[in-house]
Formats: structure tokens, C-alpha cells, sequence
């Protein structure tokens, strides 16, 4: 963790702290774990699609990591969704028209991969329920088929699931 200190109008030194920023992503903290493990991913029939979005890649990637290591305990396979951000970014921002492309490469990308038997779930509730929420009036009508239904209604937040 990055370190930084906290002090008080004459310069003194209050104390030390180490800032809740990682140095290192989610991506990364998997892709280390499983360098060192030989039992990552144990085969199941179990298998969970993790959304390491934006906020959980960057900002809580030891909370990402340790969702996926229970997720693992209770006999789950997991692989990381072929996603890197929701758009929820661009929506608060109004950037509609980046949204929508976000959305429409994102359902694209998805679609035939999550299922029933194969959900999305992620930590962030705002990029989670994008999905839900936002996606339905964001994408094409032509994408609009059973598979990105399929992606809409098995998008999950980690409590949820």
C-alpha cells in the first residue's frame, strides 16, 4: 500500500498511514495466485463468471479477492468476465452515447456465456445493476435477443447470489 502522513498546522507529524489505493489490481492478484498455486481452480461443475469491474479492479481489489477466494471455497469455478467496465462511469458522467457502445460490446460479449448454469456476479452494487437497470434501454434492438435476457436476469450482486 502506498504510504502518507497526516500532520497537524506546524508540520509536526501525527501519524503514518497507508492509503486504501492498491498497488496492485485484481487481475493481477489472480494472475499472481495462480502463478504460485497448482489448486487455483478446483473443476467442478460449479462455475461463476466474476465481473472485476472498474471500481473492484482498481479501488477494492483485496475485497474482490477474497470474495473470489470464498466463492472458490464453496467449490466454485471461477474465471474472470471477458468485461474490464460497466459504463456506469460514462452514464453518471453523461457520456450516453460511450454508455451505450459500453453496454452494446458488453451484452456482445457475454451473451451465450452467462446462463443459469453460468452467472455473472460482481462486489460492485452501481456496475452490477447497470446490467438490470440501465443495459435494457442502452442497447440495440437487434441485440435484444433470449442470450442478452439470459446475461440481464443472471447478473448478480456477490449478497444476492
Amino acid at each position: 500500500m502506498n504510504k502518507y502522513r497526516i500532520t497537524n498546522p506546524n508540520n509536526n507529524i501525527v501519524r503514518d498511514c497507508k492509503s486504501r489505493t492498491t498497488e496492485r489490481t485484481l487481475r493481477q492478484l489472480i494472475k499472481r495466485e495462480e502463478e504460485l498455486s497448482t489448486s487455483y481452480s478446483p473443476k467442478t461443475n460449479k462455475k461463476v463468471y466474476f465481473f472485476a469491474d472498474e471500481f473492484t479492479n482498481y479501488q477494492d481489489s483485496h475485497i474482490g479477492f477474497a470474495a473470489i477466494k470464498l466463492l472458490r471455497s464453496l467449490g466454485y469455478e471461477i474465471e474472470i468476465a471477458p468485461i474490464r467496465e460497466s459504463g456506469r462511469i460514462s452514464i453518471s458522467k453523461g457520456m450516453v452515447k460511450r454508455a451505450k457502445r459500453l453496454a452494446n460490446k458488453n451484452i456482445k460479449r457475454l451473451s451465450g456465456i452467462i446462463t443459469d448454469e453460468t452467472p455473472l456476479v460482481g462486489i460492485e452494487p452501481s456496475t452490477v445493476l447497470s446490467f438490470r437497470d440501465e443495459y435494457p434501454s442502452l442497447i440495440k434492438p437487434k441485440l435484444k435477443t433470449e442470450e442478452t435476457n439470459q446475461v440481464i436476469k443472471n447478473t448478480f450482486l456477490f449478497d444476492e447470489f
